[in-house]
């Protein structure tokens, strides 16, 4: 991902010096699209549960990275998607990755020594497709799935999720977004259940949840714009894990907290 956003981030600048080497005039497609493809690089730090349900929490490296396109082509640190609008209504897919879980602490990755026993969660490439309607200024709708492509055995994940913008001034935004998570039968046990192997090997009881609603989350961010170029991103959030994922004897806290924050560069 870091080359992709290089080798944009490089057209874009030759764009721009061959153009004010050239007579003043109409600039080609290629040239419009190229100026106008948006790149944003950050970097911060964010305060996160160990893994969803934990009760311990660690403090680590964030990095924000977009590139976004007129063509609809983005990129960031979630993946590498498509977005379409028409009229207020929008469609998106992405591909991206997630690192599954460790069952001790290591570097960087959800786990924690409190898991010992349990297995790790190999990591998968997931596909996400989402839909949605913008409200005017006010907010947004969606709907949306993330399913596995690689280790499918992870199971998948279904979303609804409701954005308001709450400040939405040139130098200052604020946004409230709410999401619903709700897991099939197979990613419920998978983040949340303990087979009888795990059972005898960590000492947690068995469980073994259904498919349904495991969580619903509020999160906060506010971006604040420097300048032009520079900006300030913080967003504070909270998980309350419910139904399916509440019972589990591996959630010791029904809520998890996360902070972050980023210091940003775009061009």
């Amino acid at each position: 991902m870091k080359s992709l956003a290089a080798l944009l981030a490089t057209s874009t600048l030759c764009v721009s010096a061959f153009a004010g080497e050239t007579p003043a005039g109409p600039a080609s497609p290629a040239t419009s699209a190229l100026s106008s493809t948006r790149i944003t690089v950050g970097l911060g730090a964010a305060y996160v549960p160990r893994y969803a349900g934990s009760d311990e929490y660690a403090v680590r490296p964030a990095l924000d990275l977009s590139v976004v396109t007129p063509w609809g082509l983005y990129l960031g640190v979630g993946g590498l998607g498509y977005r379409h609008q028409f009229g207020d209504f929008f469609v998106s897919g992405a591909i991206g990755y997630d690192a599954g879980r460790k069952s001790k602490k290591e570097g960087f990755v959800s786990g924690s020594d409190k898991l010992r026993g349990m297995g790790d969660i190999k990591g998968s490439v997931l596909a996400n497709l989402e839909f949605g309607v913008n409200i005017g200024k006010y907010g947004s709708l969606a709907l949306g799935t993330i399913q596995p492509i690689s280790n499918r055995e992870r199971g998948g994940e279904f979303y609804a999720r409701a954005g308001a913008n709450l400040l939405d001034r040139p130098q200052d935004k604020v946004l409230l977004t709410s999401t619903a998570h709700f897991g099939t039968q197979k990613y419920n046990q998978t983040y949340f259940g303990v087979t009888s192997t795990q059972s005898a090997n960590s000492g947690y009881a068995a469980y073994r949840p259904d498919g349904g609603l495991y969580a619903v989350d509020l999160v906060l961010t506010y971006t604040h714009a420097i300048n032009k170029d520079w900006s300030v991103v913080t967003s504070a959030g909270a998980t309350r894990y419910l139904q399916k994922a509440s019972n589990s004897p591996i959630v010791m806290e029904k809520t998890n907290f996360s902070g972050m924050a980023t210091v940003n560069y775009s061009f």
